[in-house]
């Protein structure tokens, strides 16, 4: 088992594109944002607001 994966991890990560602001809570990493076609970068689920 990888040392990332927590028995409370249910695979979600949240990923906020860095030019709207959109956030996304996706399984796979998104290439760019639906929205607008900024990139997308990772933040950690128990910052999102």
């Amino acid at each position: 088992m990888p040392l990332w994966s927590t028995p409370h991890d249910d695979g979600d990560h949240v990923y906020e594109c860095r030019r709207c602001d959109r956030r996304v809570q996706t399984e796979h990493a998104p290439q760019e944002c639906e929205a607008c076609g900024g990139a997308m970068r990772a933040v950690h689920a128990a910052n999102a607001e």
